[in-house]
Protein backbone atom coordinates (compact mmCIF):
# COMPACT_ATOMS: atom_id res chain seq x y z
CA UNK A 1 0.00 0.00 0.00
CA UNK A 2 1.18 3.49 -0.84
CA UNK A 3 2.35 5.32 2.36
CA UNK A 4 1.07 8.69 1.11
CA UNK A 5 -2.35 7.21 0.46
CA UNK A 6 -2.42 5.57 3.91
CA UNK A 7 -1.43 8.88 5.56
CA UNK A 8 -4.14 10.71 3.61
CA UNK A 9 -6.72 8.10 4.63
CA UNK A 10 -5.74 8.34 8.31
CA UNK A 11 -5.87 12.15 8.16
CA UNK A 12 -9.35 12.11 6.62
CA UNK A 13 -10.53 9.54 9.17
CA UNK A 14 -9.19 11.62 12.12
CA UNK A 15 -10.67 14.84 10.72
CA UNK A 16 -14.06 13.13 10.31
CA UNK A 17 -13.84 11.70 13.82
CA UNK A 18 -13.03 15.15 15.27
CA UNK A 19 -15.92 16.76 13.38
CA UNK A 20 -18.40 14.12 14.54
CA UNK A 21 -17.11 14.33 18.12
CA UNK A 22 -17.33 18.12 18.10
CA UNK A 23 -20.83 18.07 16.63
CA UNK A 24 -21.96 15.46 19.17
CA UNK A 25 -20.55 17.51 22.06
CA UNK A 26 -22.25 20.63 20.69
CA UNK A 27 -25.63 18.87 20.42
CA UNK A 28 -25.28 17.32 23.88
CA UNK A 29 -24.39 20.68 25.51
CA UNK A 30 -27.09 22.50 23.59
CA UNK A 31 -29.73 20.05 24.81
CA UNK A 32 -28.34 20.38 28.33
CA UNK A 33 -28.36 24.20 28.17
CA UNK A 34 -31.84 24.23 26.67
CA UNK A 35 -33.08 22.09 29.57
CA UNK A 36 -31.42 24.43 32.05
CA UNK A 37 -32.91 27.50 30.35
CA UNK A 38 -36.38 25.94 30.33
CA UNK A 39 -36.05 25.20 34.06
CA UNK A 40 -34.86 28.72 35.00
CA UNK A 41 -38.28 30.22 35.95
CA UNK A 42 -39.00 27.28 38.26
CA UNK A 43 -35.53 27.53 39.84
CA UNK A 44 -35.98 31.29 40.40
CA UNK A 45 -39.33 30.79 42.11
CA UNK A 46 -37.82 28.09 44.35
CA UNK A 47 -34.93 30.42 45.22
CA UNK A 48 -37.33 33.25 46.07
CA UNK A 49 -39.36 30.89 48.27
CA UNK A 50 -36.13 30.05 50.16
CA UNK A 51 -35.32 33.76 50.57
CA UNK A 52 -32.34 33.70 48.18
CA UNK A 53 -31.96 37.00 46.28
CA UNK A 54 -32.42 36.63 42.52
CA UNK A 55 -32.75 40.27 41.43
CA UNK A 56 -30.66 43.36 42.31
CA UNK A 57 -33.62 44.84 44.22
CA UNK A 58 -33.60 41.79 46.50
CA UNK A 59 -30.09 42.69 47.71
CA UNK A 60 -31.14 45.99 49.23
CA UNK A 61 -31.48 45.80 53.02
CA UNK A 62 -35.00 45.04 54.19
CA UNK A 63 -34.59 47.48 57.07
CA UNK A 64 -32.65 50.60 56.09
CA UNK A 65 -29.67 51.36 58.31
CA UNK A 66 -29.74 54.93 59.66
CA UNK A 67 -26.57 56.92 58.98
CA UNK A 68 -25.93 57.31 62.70
CA UNK A 69 -25.80 53.51 63.14
CA UNK A 70 -24.08 52.63 59.85
CA UNK A 71 -20.58 51.10 59.96
CA UNK A 72 -19.91 51.73 56.25
CA UNK A 73 -18.52 55.28 56.66
CA UNK A 74 -16.14 54.01 59.35
CA UNK A 75 -15.00 51.13 57.17
CA UNK A 76 -14.43 53.51 54.27
CA UNK A 77 -12.14 55.56 56.54
CA UNK A 78 -9.87 52.52 56.76
CA UNK A 79 -9.10 52.93 53.05
CA UNK A 80 -8.22 56.63 53.24
CA UNK A 81 -4.63 55.93 54.29
CA UNK A 82 -2.25 55.84 51.35
CA UNK A 83 0.99 53.93 51.61
CA UNK A 84 4.17 55.96 51.17
CA UNK A 85 7.73 54.75 50.80
CA UNK A 86 9.20 53.86 54.18
CA UNK A 87 5.87 53.06 55.81
CA UNK A 88 5.31 49.59 57.23
CA UNK A 89 3.05 47.30 55.23
CA UNK A 90 0.58 45.13 57.11
CA UNK A 91 2.26 42.02 55.68
CA UNK A 92 5.49 42.98 57.48
CA UNK A 93 3.96 42.73 60.95
CA UNK A 94 4.94 39.08 61.37
CA UNK A 95 8.36 37.48 61.34
CA UNK A 96 8.55 34.02 59.82
CA UNK A 97 10.04 31.39 62.10
CA UNK A 98 11.53 28.03 61.15
CA UNK A 99 8.85 25.39 60.74
CA UNK A 100 6.35 27.81 59.19
CA UNK A 101 5.31 29.57 62.42
CA UNK A 102 5.03 33.34 62.70
CA UNK A 103 5.65 35.81 65.50
CA UNK A 104 4.52 39.42 65.74
CA UNK A 105 7.31 41.91 65.15
CA UNK A 106 6.54 44.39 67.93
CA UNK A 107 8.82 47.11 66.55
CA UNK A 108 7.07 47.12 63.18
CA UNK A 109 3.66 46.82 64.87
CA UNK A 110 4.35 49.92 66.99
CA UNK A 111 5.55 51.79 63.90
CA UNK A 112 2.44 50.65 61.97
CA UNK A 113 0.15 51.88 64.77
CA UNK A 114 1.99 55.24 64.86
CA UNK A 115 1.50 55.59 61.10
CA UNK A 116 -2.18 54.65 61.53
CA UNK A 117 -3.12 56.40 64.77
CA UNK A 118 -6.88 56.10 64.25
CA UNK A 119 -6.95 52.43 63.21
CA UNK A 120 -8.14 51.06 66.55
CA UNK A 121 -10.70 53.85 67.03
CA UNK A 122 -12.12 53.45 63.52
CA UNK A 123 -12.39 49.67 63.93
CA UNK A 124 -14.01 50.18 67.34
CA UNK A 125 -16.63 52.57 65.91
CA UNK A 126 -17.36 50.19 63.03
CA UNK A 127 -17.68 47.27 65.47
CA UNK A 128 -20.09 49.15 67.72
CA UNK A 129 -22.33 50.26 64.83
CA UNK A 130 -25.66 48.45 64.62
CA UNK A 131 -25.63 47.79 60.86
CA UNK A 132 -23.62 48.14 57.69
CA UNK A 133 -24.96 49.33 54.36
CA UNK A 134 -22.59 50.58 51.68
CA UNK A 135 -25.57 51.63 49.54
CA UNK A 136 -24.24 49.80 46.50
CA UNK A 137 -25.80 49.85 43.03
CA UNK A 138 -26.51 46.13 42.79
CA UNK A 139 -27.82 46.56 39.24
CA UNK A 140 -24.17 46.75 38.10
CA UNK A 141 -23.99 42.99 38.64
CA UNK A 142 -20.51 41.60 38.03
CA UNK A 143 -19.15 45.11 37.37
CA UNK A 144 -19.75 46.13 40.98
CA UNK A 145 -16.48 46.93 42.75
CA UNK A 146 -15.91 46.25 46.45
CA UNK A 147 -13.17 48.79 47.17
CA UNK A 148 -13.35 48.34 50.94
CA UNK A 149 -12.41 44.65 50.87
CA UNK A 150 -8.64 45.27 50.94
CA UNK A 151 -8.95 47.82 53.74
CA UNK A 152 -11.05 45.44 55.83
CA UNK A 153 -8.60 42.59 55.23
CA UNK A 154 -5.60 44.73 56.20
CA UNK A 155 -7.35 46.06 59.30
CA UNK A 156 -8.18 42.50 60.36
CA UNK A 157 -4.53 41.51 59.94
CA UNK A 158 -3.38 44.50 61.99
CA UNK A 159 -5.94 43.78 64.73
CA UNK A 160 -4.80 40.16 64.82
CA UNK A 161 -1.21 41.35 65.31
CA UNK A 162 -2.29 43.72 68.10
CA UNK A 163 -4.27 40.97 69.81
CA UNK A 164 -1.38 38.51 69.56
CA UNK A 165 1.08 41.07 70.96
CA UNK A 166 -1.28 41.80 73.87
CA UNK A 167 -1.75 38.09 74.54
CA UNK A 168 2.02 37.61 74.71
CA UNK A 169 2.20 40.40 77.31
CA UNK A 170 -0.75 38.97 79.21
CA UNK A 171 -2.81 42.15 78.81
CA UNK A 172 -6.01 41.56 76.93
CA UNK A 173 -7.45 45.06 77.05
CA UNK A 174 -6.13 48.47 76.15
CA UNK A 175 -6.89 51.82 77.81
CA UNK A 176 -10.38 51.93 76.29
CA UNK A 177 -11.31 48.38 77.30
CA UNK A 178 -11.01 46.90 73.82
CA UNK A 179 -9.91 43.32 73.08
Amino acid sequence: MNPKRALLGCSIFLATLCCLGGYGTYRWLRVDFDRAADDLPRQRSLARAEGIPTEPEDLKPAIPVPDSENAAPWIRKLGERRWKKGMVRVTELWDKLPGGDQRVNKTKLNQYLKENPNLLDVCDHAYRSKGCDFKRDWALGPNLVFREFTSIKNAARALAAVAEAKAEKGTFQDRKGRF
